[in-house]
């Protein structure tokens, strides 16, 4: 599911969403769009949900998704896990501000039904220092924000989320 126009920092582009209002006030077709994707995502988690399978559900640890009411009775509904995990343990490097490629924490949450979900839990041990995930950079390829750079997952936590799929198929 897509975290943009759920992010805390949407308040800087004049979003809507807060703590106490995480639907926003239905005047920016990005929080419509991000509500709707929402929406059909709780849907499909549902259904998935009612014939034995499984779901996760991934986005930033301060999403305003996380406290959308559809998704907290999902959630609840299910017995779902949730895990939070700060990226930087899993190497997630992005530019600092002399296109240095330094760690970034980006605490993330995965939530849901899928067995395994707690191996994903990693804080960050703070022996070393985070670039911001705020703002852009200049890179070969133009001007990319760091948001969108950090929004690829490290080769480490693929592969610790790889076994933990491939270790539904053992026993």
């Amino acid at each position: 599911m897509p975290c943009g126009s759920f992010s805390i920092l949407q308040g800087l582009n004049k979003g809507t969403r807060s703590h106490n209002n995480p639907e926003g006030n239905n005047t920016l077709m990005r929080e419509i769009k991000g509500n709707e994707i929402l929406r059909r995502t709780v849907m499909l988690c549902s259904i998935l949900h009612a014939h034995g399978s499984f779901f996760p559900i991934e986005n930033p640890k301060s999403s305003y998704a996380w406290h959308m009411s559809s998704l907290v009775e999902l959630l609840n509904c299910t017995s779902s896990n949730c895990v939070n995990l700060d990226q930087c343990q899993y190497g997630l490097k992005i530019p600092d501000e002399n296109n240095r490629m330094g760690l970034a924490r980006k605490a993330t949450t995965f939530a849901g039904t899928l067995p395994g979900l707690g191996r994903l839990a990693k804080k960050c041990s703070g022996s070393h220092s985070h670039v911001q995930v705020i703002g852009g950079v200049k890179t070969k390829s133009g001007w990319q924000r760091r948001s969108t750079l950090a929004g690829a997952y490290p080769s480490a936590l693929c592969q610790r989320y790889h076994s933990m799929c491939l270790d539904l198929f053992r026993d």
